[in-house]
């Protein structure tokens, strides 16, 4: 099958948030969250259009959470996170397209760094 992946990429202090997202033309869709590289939040399957991820978070002033939040629109899919209410700006977004599996994901090297507004930053 062919997957069509953007990646977000949040951080907070030295913690990374990275925030995967695919779908195909099959109406097949998979969403996975990993904090510093390990997956914490994962799920799939058809005519997916928004899914919410909440994750305890602590922080200098006690127990938090983190919200991520992916939706569909008519033009472009989107990825917010915010911590306790406060929106957590993105870092660096990443695409890739490639030929697998449902489920499959690309090696993290294979992400390609996208420019603001969508275009192909050079490698």
């Amino acid at each position: 099958m062919r997957l069509i992946g953007q990646r977000w990429e949040f951080q907070i202090g030295n913690t990374v948030i990275q925030v995967d997202n695919a779908f195909s033309w099959t109406l097949w869709g998979q969403e996975r969250m990993l904090v510093n590289g390990e997956q914490v939040h994962a799920s799939s399957g058809r005519m997916r259009f928004s899914q919410k991820y909440q994750e305890p978070w602590l922080t200098s002033f006690g127990d938090g959470e983190l919200k991520v939040w992916l939706r569909s629109t008519s033009t472009k899919l989107r990825c917010s996170a915010s911590l306790d209410g406060e929106p957590i700006p993105t870092t660096v977004v990443y695409a890739k397209n490639w030929q697998g599996l449902a489920g499959s994901w690309p090696k993290e090297e294979e992400w390609q760094k996208q420019l603001p507004g969508g275009g192909w930053a050079a490698s």
